[in-house]
Order: C-alpha cells, then structure tokens, then sequence
C-alpha cells in the first residue's frame, strides 16, 4: 500500500520536470522505500500550474515584489484560485505590499469581498 505524507515531500526541478518522492509502506505500516512520483505526468495541470508557480508567488510576497500573470483562473479551482488572491489581500501575510496583477475570466471573482472596485479593469484586444 502506498500512502503520501505531506512531510515525506521532496521537491527537486530536473530537466523542466517536477519530481516528488514519498516514502511507501507495506501492509504493517512499516516504511518499504521511496517512490518517484512525476508530477509533470501523473497530475492534473491545475496541480501542475499551482506547484510551479507557487514559489514564485511566496516570493513575491516576501521580498514585496509585483507578479504579473496571465489566465491565472485558466487551471485553478475557483476556491483555490480566491484563496490566492487573499494571500495578497492578507496584511499579515502580505506585510511588504507584493502586488498581484493578473488576467482572468472568470466573472465570479468580480465580488466586492474579493475586489474593491478600483482593483478591477477590463480591456479589450483591438484588431491590428
């Protein structure tokens, strides 16, 4: 039986590719191994979206940084999606005023309790 403990994670980037490795027990819970888990295969890419950028975003919030995106709600759950615009909403997280500057389509996050009004623009591609 293989069972995934979030602390057993270790993340290594290898030729553009994201690897995991978890530790394996068998059927007396007794640690077998490890086991390379290719996230770039065996993941969803919303899932493989979130775990590359997610670093890039904890730094913008640390160091204070502008990050811009785009389609950032193309793969995301919504929820998860509105978890991590209120990251950078958080004051207590987001203590160096990092900024996010994305663009999205999904109409649902256009939500007072999610966006004051002058966080919010539209624009439109003109033909050239």
């Amino acid at each position: 039986m293989t069972v995934l403990n979030i602390e057993d994670i270790i993340f290594q980037e290898s030729n553009r590719f994201f690897k995991t490795y978890h530790t394996v027990f068998d059927e007396e819970n007794k640690e077998v191994g490890k086991e390379i888990f290719e996230l770039d295969h065996e993941e969803s890419s919303g899932t493989q979206k979130l775990l590359k950028t997610l670093a890039t975003m904890l730094d913008t919030l640390q160091e204070g940084k502008i990050l811009l995106m785009d389609a950032f709600d193309a793969t995301s759950h919504p929820i998860l999606t509105q978890h991590l615009i209120q990251l950078f909403h958080d004051k207590n997280i987001n203590t160096k005023n990092a900024q996010l500057i994305f663009i999205a389509y999904d109409t649902n996050l256009l939500k007072p309790r999610i966006f004051r009004r002058d966080q919010i623009w539209f624009s439109q591609k003109n033909k050239l």
